[in-house]
This record gives C-alpha cells, structure tokens and sequence, in this order.
C-alpha cells in the first residue's frame, strides 16, 4: 500500500485514494471520512500532522485536479477529526486554508460548509463552532464590496447550501463599511431591503446600482429584457435564468461573453436544445472559436477531441439506440386482432422500424472544432521527461467503445493519448512501440515493434496508418519491461493504452528489475481489470476514458500525485 501523503494526493486529485481513476465514479460515495484514510493517518502522526494542510494547498494550486470540492472536503475533514485540545494551531491553519483556497470560489466556500456540516452529523456533533463563524466572517468581510456583491450573486447557491444559510448560522454582525452591509442585507433580505436601507448613502451607490441590475436579470420577464441586460452590462451564463436558456437569441447574447471552455461545456447541452438549426448560433459560435487568444493553455486537447466527437456522433448513437428499442418490442407485440375476432390482421400490431435520419451535422463547427483541437496540441507545455509509449493496436480495437465515453473508440483513445505526448516533447524523448508475435522464437514470445514517429508532421491519420501496419497482438506488460531492459535505455514514464485486457503476468516484477537495471523511478500508466493487484506507487492505472484523462496523465507523469 502507498504511504498516506501518496493516498491523499490522489484523492485530492480525482476523489479516489487508489492509484486507480474510474470515470464517472460515484463522487458522493467516495466523500465519506471511511473512504479517506489518509487524512486520518496523517494527523495520528506527530511528524506528519503539520504538513497536511500544506500539502492540500500545494496540491490545490498546481493546476492538475479535476475534483476541487476533494480538497474541501479534506481540509472540513482536518477540522473535525483532529484534537482541538492538543493540535488547535492545525485547525486553524486548516481554516485559513479554506478560506484561501475559496477565495474567489463561492462554490468551494459553501461544499466546505456542507461537508463540515455532513462529517459532524457522522459524529452526532452541530458541525459549527467559532472557528466556522471567524472564517465567515473574514471571507465575507476581507473582500472589497464590488467583488463581494459579483461572487455572491454569481453562485447563489450550491448543494441546497445557500449564502443566506451560512449568514443565518454563523450570526454575522453586520460591517462597518456601508457598502458591505448592502451587500449582505441583499443576500438576506434582497434588493428592496438593500435599497431602502442604503439608498441615501453614498458609499453604496455603486454597488446598489450593480445589485438591481442582478435584481432585474434574476426577475426578467421577457427575452428582449434579458437580452438587453446581458448586451449592455456584460452578464455571463451563471447570472441568466434557467427558463430562458431555451431561446437562442440569449445564447446569441452570451456566446460572446462565454470563456471557450464554458462553451465547450455546453456545445452538448445546445444541441440537444436543438439551438443549432438556428444558422446565426454557428457563425457565432465559430466566430468566438477563432478569438480563442491564450485560453487554450488550460484545456487539455482530449477534452475538445470528446466534445467534437459527441456532437459529431451522439445523435446517431442515440437513433440507433432508439431502433434496437423498437426493435426488440416488436418482437414482444403479437399481430394485431381483426374487428370480427377472427381473422388476424398480420404487420399491424407491430411497430414501424424504418430509421429515422440522424439530424444534420454543421460542417463549419466540426472544422472549427478540429481547427480548435490542433492548435491546443500546439500549446501543451513540454515536461523534459522520457517517455515509452506501448499501443494494443489489435484489429478489434476501431470497432470497440471505451467505457463512459462511448462516443470515442478505444482506437481513438490510444492515438490521442499518443499524439498528445509526441506533440508535447521532444522527438529524442519519446519512443512509441506496439507488440507482436516473435516468428523467429519457437516459444512464441512477444516481440516489441518500434514505429518511427516525426513530430512535425504527425496526426492521428498518420499514427494510425503507421500502427495498422503492425500485425499487433494483446499488450504484454511483463514483455515490455524485459524489452526495455534488455535496450538499457531509461525512461521517466511508461505508458500502456490498451483496450482493459492487459494479460496477467508479472509487471510488478519486470517493472522493479527494469528500474534496478537503468537506476531511474519510472511511473507506469496503463489501464487494467485487476487494479487492485496491480496498484504500486509507481502505478496509475486509468479504466476508461474521459475528458480529464489528459491532464491526469500529465499530472502523474510530472509527479503530482
């Protein structure tokens, strides 16, 4: 088992303390202190208790986590579970982390709530005492008015937790600054009682002026209102109404203002509103995808590749679902009775199973989206490490989907992984390899095929072409390592993208003799049925796909977690 500082990067990582990612896993199960035992482990120990909160922070800021909320949920957990009579200096230190770390996050300030809240009740304890009440207090009150009044009315709520909740428990006096004061009053009582209070001081005029215009978006009663309201004074997507989300003239008001990751994020949703039979939502669209300035350093090329492919496929995917459905009923209906009882009348009791045609696809946005995609290959930041990248290019693998992504294949999957690291390094660093059968040995042994890659010039048309070459076989993990240690060439990081049948030999084993041979720490990735027997370490075993395999490849390969 790895030590408790491993385990709890992982877990602040993807919200597992395994060295295994699960996409799709079921988050609020694995939030639960019985599933994080490192936190515990880690205050038990007088030598390490002091670096819990700093290793959450650490972890926090480095850029690589997809699941913010784990590390609320750690530090609530350093807050309730260590002695306030012995180690009082950690809680507060877990404190001020919390409030440092949702800063500009109301979204993080409240789960932290709930998740003090939901470890309490665990314990038959309140969950609030004043260190809570102090943190509120300074996370409100730090802030300058104007900031206060955007980060409260942007995430109004989160997890039934509201900032009118938090205010009520924690019993929060009201400051000295007017225009703070306003602030709260309108997050307790709303803008009415805000303006009728403060209306006659001048510190608060401008933040008044802000809060009726939140009033007024929030209490829009046509779309010509809303729209005019979000042209004219800059709102984005978290201030628009839910129920006005269908039309797609607001969206032609909000796309402008949309970061190219929140529209990537709710491309599916506006297709499945059928938004994009409207021609002017595609210009738009494109349009802002070619305005795309720096943004693209902070998404991973995997997740633009996802989005293309499930607009791209997901309709058809769901036609053909909707086909086997009736298909099968079909066989379940018996033909239909005639009016006199007697005579069958035969077809008529089953249901029609023509194919409906699969709405059309906007060739522009695909092209935009793959134009999107190659120039964020262009901006993944290198690492300086070796890499030997193993691909199971077996014939079955076009055909076979990845678990959760159903939309990608396995194929697919490989050479994006593959292409994302060549693009990244440089060309001296990385080598990718597949397996195939040994003809020349008599034992039938495994031998691994080099295939030569050019980095300029590389797409994942050409990785496939190059790999459909390869008579290839099933990945031989065990077979890889004694390949690598028979070349006595080191690398930093070994990479197996396989289709979840990696076969059982022993890769603990050729990994530890592979590793004594070159003298370096190699982290190994791959996916793998039997995580559990395989998990070092050394090892990050991912089955499936998603949009955040990318950035967790990356943050393993660079010792993150």
């Amino acid at each position: 088992m790895a030590c408790p500082e491993s385990r709890l990067k992982c877990f602040l990582h993807y919200g597992c303390e395994e060295r295994i990612y699960v996409p799709n896993r079921n988050i609020k199960y694995l939030f639960n202190p019985n599933n994080v035992k490192s936190v515990l482990e880690l205050l038990a120990s007088t030598e390490t208790d002091k670096n819990v909160v700093s290793t959450i922070m650490k972890v926090f800021q480095n850029g690589y986590i997809i699941e913010p909320c784990a590390s609320m949920f750690a530090l609530a957990m350093v807050v309730r579970k260590t002695d306030h009579k012995t180690k009082s200096k950690t809680i507060c230190e877990a404190y001020r982390a919390a409030r440092k770390l949702s800063e500009d996050s109301a979204e993080c300030f409240l789960m932290f709530t709930h998740y003090l809240r939901e470890i309490a009740k665990l314990d038959n304890k309140k969950g609030f005492g004043k260190g809570w009440r102090v943190t509120v207090q300074k996370w409100y009150c730090k802030k300058d008015a104007l900031p206060l009044a955007e980060t409260v009315s942007r995430v109004s709520s989160v997890n039934s937790w509201s900032h009118k909740d938090v205010l009520k428990l924690s019993r929060l006096k009201a400051p000295e600054e007017v225009a703070k004061a306003a602030v709260l009053t309108f997050v307790q009582k709303g803008f009415k009682s805000a303006f009728d209070k403060y209306s006659n001081e001048a510190e608060a005029k401008d933040v008044l002026d802000y809060l009726k215009l939140v009033d007024q978006i929030r209490k829009a009663e046509s779309d010509a209102a809303l729209i005019n309201l979000i042209t004219v004074n800059g709102f984005t997507i978290d201030y628009c109404p839910l129920n006005y989300l269908t039309n797609h003239e607001v969206w032609l008001a909000l796309i402008p203002r949309m970061s190219i990751e929140c529209l990537l994020s709710n491309l599916n949703r506006m297709s499945k509103l059928k938004l994009f039979r409207q021609r002017p939502i595609i210009q738009e669209i494109v349009k802002r995808f070619s305005h795309q300035d720096e943004e693209l350093t902070n998404i991973h090329p995997i997740f633009i590749y996802v989005v293309r492919k499930q607009y791209e496929e997901g309709p058809n995917l769901a036609i053909e679902f909707q086909y086997l459905q009736r298909q099968r009923l079909q066989e379940a209906v018996p033909e239909a009775v005639g009016d006199d009882n007697s005579v069958a009348a035969p077809n008529e009791g089953q249901q029609n199973l023509q194919r409906q045609p699969p709405p059309r696809r906007s060739a522009d946005l695909i092209d935009a989206l793959t134009s999107l995609f190659n120039k964020s290959v262009s901006c993944l930041p290198p690492s300086g490490l070796r890499y030997l990248i193993a691909l199971d290019m077996t014939a079955t693998l076009p055909s076979r989907r990845c678990f959760f992504e159903r939309f990608v294949s396995v194929e697919e999957a490989a050479l994006l992984v593959t292409l994302c690291v060549v693009k990244a390094e440089l060309e001296s660093n990385v080598k990718v390899v597949s397996f195939m059968k040994d003809e020349n040995k008599a034992d039938n042994k495994v031998a691994v095929k080099e295939v030569p890659i050019n980095k300029a010039e590389e797409t994942l048309d050409s990785l496939k072409g190059k790999l459909s070459t390869i008579d290839a076989i099933n990945a031989h993990v065990q077979y890889l390592f004694e390949w690598a240690t028979i070349k006595n060439e080191a690398y930093d990081v070994v990479i197996v993208l396989s289709d979840n049948h990696l076969l059982p030999q022993d890769a603990q084993g050729a990994l530890k003799v592979y590793q004594e041979k070159v003298s370096a720490k190699t982290n190994f990735t791959g996916p793998h049925r039997r995580g559990k027997e395989l998990t070092k370490e050394d090892m990050f075993l991912i089955c499936g796909f998603d949009k955040n395999v990318g950035r967790l490849i990356e943050a393993c390969s660079r010792g993150s977690f």
